[in-house]
């Protein structure tokens, strides 16, 4: 990694009389905030040359716009509209958090999937909070491995429309997921009253 951790380990196999076997080695969680370095090393013979190229195959969702790892940095989010984002590749943040404004009192249905590039099954933290962080709901989330996904719907019963909500992606158990969310309120049956009548001499 950018301060020379080593972070994988391969073994290549050397060739003999100017043949060669080509081989892949896989890193599943790479970030793009810093840098890598590939550093070759020890070889069993003597008289050895090499040639490598590397690629990166991105994840299935899109980052989130950073910062956004608490409620005051939080991302807007609109209802009915995709929101993606990424936790935990290398040098990355494991929480990300979005601001929620319900368009009308009622039941919110919030639908996300999550994936990991690599084979790494696992699950992640979802929370709503209300407009001052207290958490309301914790749901978990499943984490589906090789870019596949099981999006899954949890609810809220009774949203209201006078304060934001945050929504607050956390932490996680598999490194590198990426995950797509989106939210709906759907109305109770009747209309909402006049406000403020809270009182005999605010009454309708």
């Amino acid at each position: 990694d950018a301060i020379t951790n080593v972070i994988e380990t391969w073994t290549v196999n050397i060739g003999a009389n100017g043949t060669s076997v080509p081989q892949t080695f896989s890193h599943t969680c790479t970030g793009l905030e810093q840098v890598y370095f590939l550093q070759t090393d020890n070889p069993t013979m003597c008289g050895v040359s090499y040639r490598f190229s590397y690629t990166v195959t991105p994840p299935l969702f899109a980052d989130d716009l950073e910062p956004n790892q608490s409620s005051t940095q939080a991302v807007d989010a609109t209802a009915g509209v995709d929101y993606d984002g990424r936790m935990d590749f290398n040098y990355d943040n494991d929480v990300d958090y979005f601001r929620l404004q319900a368009p009308t009192d009622g039941v919110m249905s919030v639908t996300i999937e999550a994936e990991n590039a690599g084979p790494g099954t696992g699950t992640m933290t979802l929370y709503l909070r209300d407009f001052i962080t207290n958490a309301i709901e914790t749901w978990t989330v499943n984490i589906g491995a090789n870019g596949t996904t099981v999006p899954q719907t949890f609810s809220h019963t009774c949203a209201g429309t006078e304060q934001v909500y945050f929504l607050e992606t956390y932490n996680p158990n598999v490194c590198g997921v990426s995950y797509r969310f989106s939210y709906t309120v759907t109305p109770p049956v009747f209309a909402d009253d006049l406000e403020p009548n809270q009182s005999s001499g605010a009454a309708i």
